[in-house]
């Protein structure tokens, strides 16, 4: 196997150009460092200083997002590390079967019931159904008491509906806000 002349041109540059941070480091401390750093996936600068600075913060950026879902940090950088990406999988994944739940909470399901209709999950499909189905009765109504009965109903149902879509959409951009949140904490390091 021959070398090409390029790569022959090109190695001892390569060489004499080393970065500074592959000198062997005498200080034990620093090495734990930069090995933890390293661990995250951090680049170390060489400058013990500086690394045991960007360790400091790393750590308390992780310690803080730990606390805020809940979980104590144990001052083990490597293990906190561990600990968080295990949370923001648990988050993630709680957050996906919470999007692909087939079942929705319906507020109002109790009128659905009163007027014989079987919930689905869906609450866009529940509502469509419950409202046409009280626009029918209210329409077909024997007398001005039962319409005002069903159109007390189809009131209740549009109050709900609204009331629950608000508070979910207020929900979805709480989470969403506090998990990049976290994570920009995490990663403005």
């Amino acid at each position: 196997m021959s070398i090409s002349p390029i790569m022959s041109a090109i190695s001892p540059m390569v060489m004499s150009y080393a970065p500074s941070d592959t000198k062997e480091v005498q200080d034990a401390e620093h090495k734990q460092i930069m090995q933890s750093l390293e661990a995250m996936g951090i680049t170390p600068s060489g400058n013990k200083e500086t690394d045991k600075t960007l360790l400091n913060t790393v750590q308390a950026n992780i310690a803080q997002t730990l606390n805020f879902y809940g979980i104590g940090a144990t001052g083990v950088a490597e293990t906190d590390f561990i600990l968080l990406k295990a949370v923001m999988n648990a988050v993630e994944n709680q957050q996906e079967e919470s999007d692909n739940s087939s079942s929705q909470y319906i507020p109002f399901v109790d009128v659905m019931n009163v007027i014989n209709i079987t919930p689905t999950g869906d609450i866009e499909e529940d509502y469509d159904e419950t409202i046409t189905e009280l626009d029918y009765r209210i329409s077909t109504a024997a007398d001005d008491e039962e319409a005002a009965y069903y159109e007390d109903l189809k009131a209740q149902v549009e109050e709900q509906y609204t009331d629950y879509a608000y508070s979910q959409s207020r929900n979805d951009l709480f989470i969403g806000a506090g998990q990049i949140s976290s994570v920009n904490r995490f990663m403005i390091i």
